[in-house]
């Protein structure tokens, strides 16, 4: 018995698309949680792993204290977090209680990084999300360098 395709495949192809759009708006989105930032240091944080050495992750640079490493969904050809070695939550966090020397290391971490990443020339974003307004994921303070294209 012969099948007789009704539909050109081009149409199917486009059927094939909206239904899939239609069922996969009908189901909510996963929320992400976002960090109070108010709240305590949690020390069993992903970036608290990593600097422990319990989670894997690709260093880009590191010195006494700060670490760089690429961030594993990159929103950019460059997109690497520079995190404090010290266990501090936020960026608020940070301001009030890291010493001088911790602050001027994760400063110099954020140049190093753009250097070996080659973006220190063509430009790149630096930004810290804080809280649950600035939509923080991870409750150890990070900053994202994103750049090697234009950065929307």
């Amino acid at each position: 018995m012969k099948t007789v395709n009704r539909y050109p495949t081009a149409l199917r192809t486009i059927l094939f698309f909206c239904l899939t759009t239609i069922l996969v708006s009908t189901f909510p989105a996963q929320a992400e949680e976002f960090v109070d930032a108010t709240a305590k240091y949690d020390p069993h944080n992903i970036f608290a792993r990593i600097l422990r050495s319990e989670a894997p992750a690709e260093i880009v640079f590191e010195n006494e204290y700060a670490l760089a490493f690429h961030d594993i969904a990159p929103r950019n050809k460059v997109h690497v977090l520079i995190i404090p070695k010290g266990p501090y939550s936020n960026f608020m966090h940070f301001n009030a209680d890291a010493s001088d020397v911790e602050k001027l290391g994760l400063l110099d971490a954020i140049g190093q990084t753009a250097i070996i990443m080659g973006v220190n020339e063509s430009g790149f974003r630096l930004l810290s999300n804080t809280g649950q307004h600035g939509k923080q994921t991870v409750p150890h303070l990070h900053v994202h360098l994103r750049g090697g294209e234009p950065v929307h």
